[in-house]
């Protein structure tokens, strides 16, 4: 076997769950650590390209491990010709460090079309060796909204349609009749190349596994990507640096969630400390994480994406201020 760093994609829309199937995975590999690379007998090196669409990003927080390398692209999908450079020098940037496996986190709206040019670029500028050896595209759909958002997002049709494998997530919340309907939809995008279909809950899946799967999977033909600023959702941030109770948040927050594609970001609570808010639709969650770090003194941070365009996003950062800035 030679050094060529495995490299994996994860794909799948705004809270699929793609972070979570990440830290599982990579605990997975911690606790298996001959799976990859038996020779070196060693706990595998890794590096993470974190892409998130907002202007700030949290995931890397999530993921931050003393251990591993990562890298982390903000304010638009790797694959728009917004941020692809800065994803080409992130790869060659990594291949500057002995690691075993990187993974890339794609941004939720990306459409990884392009990755296989994008990597063909990479390992040319190291000569005949490839650098970077290519396992496959894992793409995440959440179980729970995917027949609906589907329709309306063409960003999901093609992370499916150029994926390896495709986790059927957060199975937990619905019914076997639902799960047989997405994977029947799943075949018709993937009629080309039969897809590799699995189905989780919270994103586990042991690595030894996920190879076992890529290794039946067809590959799908590189395409131009849709990514353009031009069909891109809006992000913002709400911050503050005043003291705010759970309640104060959960109730602004109540208001608009389920008009928008995601919610994330940190509260420093004031009598239950820091904590990582994560908003799928009209579902918040708020998990304790102590570890994390405000700049600026803000007691709250958070990124909110809409649909481009929405004029609720100018609602929402009016009310913002006139509750908790003034």
């Amino acid at each position: 076997m030679n050094d060529s760093i495995h490299l994996y994609l994860v794909t799948g829309f705004l809270g699929s769950g793609k972070t979570t199937f990440l830290t599982n995975l990579i605990g997975s590999i911690k606790s298996s650590p001959k799976e990859l690379k038996e020779e070196k007998n060693s706990i595998h090196k890794i590096g993470i390209i974190e892409n998130e669409f907002g202007e700030v990003g949290f995931d890397g927080t999530l993921l931050k491990d003393d251990e591993i390398q990562i890298s982390e692209i903000d304010n638009g999908s790797i694959f728009c010709s917004c941020r692809h450079d800065s994803f080409i020098e992130a790869l060659q940037k990594l291949a500057e460090y002995d690691l075993d496996i990187v993974f890339i986190e794609s941004s939720g709206i990306s459409d990884p079309a392009p990755i296989k040019d994008d990597l063909s670029i990479v390992n040319s500028k190291f000569g005949p060796e490839s650098k970077y050896l290519f396992r496959g595209c894992i793409a995440i759909i959440d179980g729970d909204t995917f027949l609906e958002a589907i329709e309306v997002f063409e960003s999901i049709t093609r992370q499916i349609k150029h994926s390896h494998i495709v986790l059927i997530n957060k199975v937990d919340c619905i019914s076997e009749e639902k799960i047989k309907k997405i994977e029947q939809k799943i075949k018709d995008i993937k009629e080309v190349h039969p897809p590799v279909i699995e189905t989780t809950q919270f994103g586990k899946i042991k690595f030894d596994k996920l190879n076992q799967l890529l290794l039946k999977s067809k590959s799908p033909e590189a395409e131009p990507s849709l990514n353009t600023p031009l069909n891109q959702p809006q992000s913002f941030t709400l911050k503050t640096k005043q003291d705010l109770d759970r309640d104060d948040l959960e109730h602004f927050l109540l208001h608009f969630a389920d008009k928008t594609f995601r919610i994330k970001g940190f509260c420093n609570f004031r009598d239950e400390g820091m904590m990582f808010v994560d908003g799928v639709g009209k579902n918040v969650e708020y998990k304790k994480f102590p570890n994390a770090k405000l700049e600026d003194d803000l007691t709250v941070h958070l990124v909110i994406i809409l649909k481009k365009g929405d004029p609720l996003g100018d609602i929402i950062r009016d009310a913002w201020s006139d509750h908790f800035l003034n």
